[in-house]
């Protein structure tokens, strides 16, 4: 949780390294010395806010000898922002022997960022830590001067201007300061510390920080990449599962949608769990509708009716849903089988027989096709989709316009309905009608349910025996 300390000078955000981290000893100091850093980092993005999060969440780099190397700073400047990471009267670790007494600042020098702000919002910061601490010019110091290591890198070449730059700032405050930096609590606990030598031992290798600084930002790019995909493919799921479609059908949540919740542990794995009214029963526990698709009666008619004869299996459709991830990409359900057509004869309602264009365009093509090889031997279609997608009574798939329901062929020639145990089925017919299902130019078939184990590009199904059940491939859609 952060806040932020307005003063006219300069608002500092506040984002603390928790107490008790490794990179927060907790020993009072009472500063005498600012101390001056540059990140050392130029990759894009490597502004004030990624070293924050890499002091608070990760703090340390792996020595040569595989020991991590702990390393903490008091404040982050760059053209945005100021960052307060440790209160003003505890040590950090970033300058060796300047951790004893001093604060210590790390400018940043990120290639996207606005290098000659960062150094005029550091150099005011400073400025008014002097004022509060009564601190004179002299005592602003670079890492440089503690150990050797050439540090901060921009600014040791032009270290005088940025001194005059401080002074100006510092000249330029309002004698009557009444807003303040450090808090009244920083300046009670400001004690001289006796350091021991693991205070004065660690000092910042901004390469580093700098490496671990930017693997971060890579892996915090590819998440953001992964969120951006998965949040694509997420509204693309509510669009399809509660989006009205041609016809104003939602097709996969008609009842609506009560609970959405988006989850993503990037960069492999995201969650979706989109819910319907809660008073609508699981599919697991839901009974069975009775197939009433397959009570219609079968008659020569061009677009037969809905009278019920009890013909077909009457224990409902069983074959499993089409895949749901299908249901992101399916083209609309907005083409009808309209009769006549060469080759083909219909049972059933015409409001069932809604497909994609191309499962219309497929079945006429193979009545065509058949119809030449087979001159007065007509296919049974039954059962598509209905008009938009979506659930069918009776079935739990035919939602998406590629599933269709064919009639097996009698060696009469009869337009009637034949299980393949009847002594009218033609085992030959029917075994041609599946070849050129399969075959077909049009649309790839996925599968074909259908129960005599005898024709060859079938599989068994239960309650297929007088019909079989044709799924068209979406993958090539």
């Amino acid at each position: 949780m952060s806040e932020t300390i307005e003063t006219t000078t300069v608002p500092i955000l506040v984002e603390l390294i928790a107490q008790g981290r490794p990179n927060r000893p907790g020993k009072n100091i009472n500063p005498k010395y600012i101390t001056v850093h540059n990140t050392s980092n130029v990759s894009k993005g490597a502004g004030a806010k990624a070293h924050s999060k890499f002091v608070r969440e990760t703090g340390y780099y792996v020595l040569p000898n595989g020991q991590k190397q702990w390393v903490s700073w008091h404040l982050t400047v760059d053209d945005t922002y100021v960052i307060k990471h440790l209160p003003f009267n505890e040590i950090a670790w970033h300058a060796g022997p300047g951790n004893a007494a001093s604060i210590g600042i790390e400018i940043c020098m990120n290639s996207d960022g606005d290098q000659a702000v960062a150094n005029k919002k550091a150099a005011a910061l400073i400025a008014q830590l002097l004022k509060e601490l009564k601190l004179e010019i002299g005592a602003v110091r670079t890492h440089q001067s503690w150990t050797g290591k050439y540090c901060p890198t921009l600014l040791i070449g032009q270290w005088a201007a940025f001194l005059a730059m401080i002074k100006a700032a510092r000249d330029a405050i309002d004698p009557k300061l009444d807003d303040f930096i450090i808090s009244q609590d920083e300046r009670n606990e400001m004690k001289d510390l006796e350091p021991s030598d693991e205070d004065l031992r660690p000092e910042i290798d901004h390469d580093e920080v700098a490496r671990v600084v930017s693997s971060e930002l890579r892996t915090q790019s590819a998440e953001l990449g992964a969120y951006s995909t998965a949040l694509e493919t997420f509204n693309a799921l509510i669009n399809k599962a509660a989006g009205v479609h041609e016809h104003a059908r939602p097709r996969l949540f008609p009842k609506g949608i009560d609970y959405i919740e988006f989850s993503l542990k990037a960069p492999t794995e995201l969650k979706f769990i989109i819910a319907g009214p809660k008073s609508r029963p699981s599919t697991s526990s839901s009974p069975e509708v009775p197939h009433q698709a397959h009570e219609d009666h079968l008659s020569g008619e061009a677009d037969g009716d809905d009278s019920p004869s009890g013909y077909l299996d009457p224990e409902g459709d069983t074959v499993p849903e089409e895949n749901w991830f299908d249901a992101l990409s399916a083209p609309p359900v907005n083409a009808q089988l309209v009769m006549p057509k060469t080759g083909l004869w219909t049972y059933g309602s015409a409001s069932k027989r809604w497909g994609i264009q191309r499962t219309i365009q497929a079945l006429t093509a193979v009545g065509q096709s058949f119809a030449t090889k087979h001159p007065g031997v007509s296919i049974g279609i039954g059962d598509v989709s209905k008009q938009g997608g979506g659930h069918i009574p009776g079935h739990k798939s035919h939602r998406l316009g590629v599933d269709v329901d064919v009639l097996p062929l009698r060696s009469d020639h009869a337009k009637q309905g034949v299980t393949w145990k009847d002594a009218a089925y033609s085992r030959v017919l029917t075994q041609d009608l599946v070849h050129h299902f399969l075959t077909n130019s049009v649309f790839p078939v996925r599968l074909i349910f259908f129960n005599d184990s005898k024709v060859k590009g079938v599989q068994p199904w239960p309650n297929h025996d007088n019909h079989l059940h044709v799924r068209f491939n979406l993958d090539v859609v």
